[in-house]
């Protein structure tokens, strides 16, 4: 697995993709990580301790990740764990904190009905997108909206509008065998999980399997979502470090402008007489 995916790495997206490791005395990988950039930020895909009982090689990898992200531009890492995983412990140590969860849950096609007409959801048209950006800022939390991908860089494929106005969007992943959609929906969006079954009858084939991955932000209750669909997977938790990425050079051009009255974050506190204050 771990050839594999370095082989990719390095053959296809050397400049998305990046893998670190750390060596023992033996000069033997005692620890292994990739990760993705993604717009602003970086998203652990994986992490294997090789030898165990060695916490201080997961701690030097995480260093070690966090400033390859800080080199590439990214100002967060997220991450994405099973909520019973013992290494949640080791993230909180790294200073990652939880932001939300995720779990994934499959469309059971026996419950599924004939296409409806009136179903109201539309691909999206670049005449959407200011309406999907606010629905977006309505339905994520302050915290969930620093990280969220902007939707003008990963825009949605479906939009949906009602009388009330816009009530939900969906991103859409077409894997070789399945359907995932990631919905969100307004927190006024009366009947989610009647919108969401609109959409899979509507548009997907249910020949193959249809899973549905919600998340803290789609605004879809876990008694919902538990009467209308099959659990599919265990809860994730949604994992974020925020990183401090500083440009030493912008950062010196603003210290030979600053004039003493501006937090400077390379020179020390000291007095001026260039400007008298007339308060």
């Amino acid at each position: 697995m771990i050839v594999r995916n370095i082989g990719l790495e390095s053959f296809l997206l050397p400049t998305r993709y990046f893998t670190r490791s750390i060596e023992g005395n033996s000069h033997g990988l005692i620890a292994i990580a990739q990760a993705e950039c993604v717009q602003n930020g970086t998203s652990l895909l994986w992490m294997m301790p090789l030898e165990e009982n060695n916490d201080s090689a997961i701690h030097l990898l995480f260093d070690q990740l966090l400033i390859e992200s800080g080199q590439r531009g990214s100002r967060f890492i997220t991450a994405s764990i099973d909520e019973t995983s013992l290494f949640t412990d080791v993230l909180i140590t790294n200073g990652f904190h939880t932001l939300g969860w995720e779990q994934a849950w499959i469309y059971p096609k026996e419950g599924s009905q004939a296409a409806i007409i009136d179903h109201g959801w539309r691909m999206v048209s670049p005449v959407d997108m200011p309406s999907i950006q606010r629905l977006q800022n309505e339905a994520l939390s302050p915290a969930e909206q620093q990280i969220a991908p902007s939707i003008y860089h990963y825009p949605p494929q479906f939009f949906h509008t009602s009388e009330e106005g816009p009530d939900g969007f969906a991103h859409v992943v077409k894997s070789i065998n399945s359907f995932i959609i990631y919905p969100v929906f307004s927190p006024k969006t009366r009947n989610p999980e009647v919108l969401l079954q609109k959409l899979i009858d509507r548009h997907f084939s249910l020949s193959i399997p249809v899973y549905i991955v919600a998340r803290s932000e789609c605004n879809m209750s876990e008694s919902i979502l538990l009467e209308h669909y099959k659990i599919a997977s265990g809860k994730r938790l949604r994992m974020v470090k925020h990183l401090t990425v500083r440009n030493a050079i912008a950062e010196i051009q603003r210290s030979a402008l600053s004039n003493g009255r501006n937090t400077d974050a390379l020179s020390p506190l000291s007095k001026t007489v260039e400007f008298k204050d007339k308060i």
